[in-house]
């Protein structure tokens, strides 16, 4: 059976706060809001096991690492191999750094070279802006494992519809099928990946122009916040 902390967990997510004193809306006052933030951070906790077990995050991060870049040098990297539609403002902002000794310029690589720099910066910064879902279900009774058992065999090549509920005992084939994964606290839970389509090629001069303006307004408030301090 699910854990005291998953059950809290489970009535926060359908609004339906604990009290203090463990009973629905009981308690003195204030004892539901403490409840509340008990079952938030048991909440918070279970979706961080599910998606360390999922692996999920792991891709991302992995994804997220191919780039050696960052917009600046994608960039720079662009720029040598195509004209841009950049203004007088901009192509003094968006100037390539002087490389360091030894390094080659980023605007003189060769085409092969050049695209592969670019399509692993355009792989991470997809990786980097994604949606991600965690469904948590408690667990069921005999009758819902066999009729999932039941869909397992009948659905073709042995694979479960997405609608199919966890049960207390999946067979490997509907657990495999399914995605759900065995939380510690008694509960299943299934991670899924949505808006992960890949950048197109605009966003380099995109990100690089958010990167100035984000550049520009930090230096505006540094200098606002110190205008007024002692020198």
């Amino acid at each position: 059976a699910p854990s005291a902390d998953a059950e809290a967990a489970l009535l926060h997510l359908g609004g339906r706060g604990a009290g203090a004193n463990g009973e629905e809306g009981g308690g003195e006052e204030g004892s539901g809001e403490a409840g509340g933030e008990a079952a938030a951070e048991a909440l918070a906790g279970l979706v961080g096991e599910a998606l360390a077990a999922s692996r999920v995050v792991e891709g991302l991060v992995a994804a997220q690492q191919e780039d050696c870049l960052g917009a600046a040098g994608a960039l720079a990297v662009l720029r040598g191999q195509c004209e841009l539609p950049l203004s007088a403002e901009e192509e003094e902002e968006l100037a390539p750094a002087e490389p360091r000794p030894g390094e080659p310029r980023l605007g003189e690589l060769r085409r092969p070279e050049a695209c592969s720099l670019l399509r692993r910066y355009l792989l991470a910064a997809s990786a980097s802006d994604v949606s991600l879902m965690v469904t948590l279900a408690a667990e069921t009774l005999a009758a819902e494992t066999l009729a999932a058992e039941t869909l397992a065999a009948e659905a073709p090549g042995g694979e479960v519809a997405d609608s199919a509920a966890p049960s207390a005992a999946p067979s490997p084939v509907w657990a495999g099928a399914s995605g759900w994964l065995r939380l510690e606290a008694g509960l299943y839970a299934r991670v899924a990946l949505f808006d992960a389509d890949h950048k197109p090629l605009g966003k380099v001069l995109e990100h690089a122009r958010r990167d100035v303006a984000a550049a520009r307004a930090w230096l505006e408030l540094v200098g606002s916040l110190g205008a007024g301090l002692p020198v």
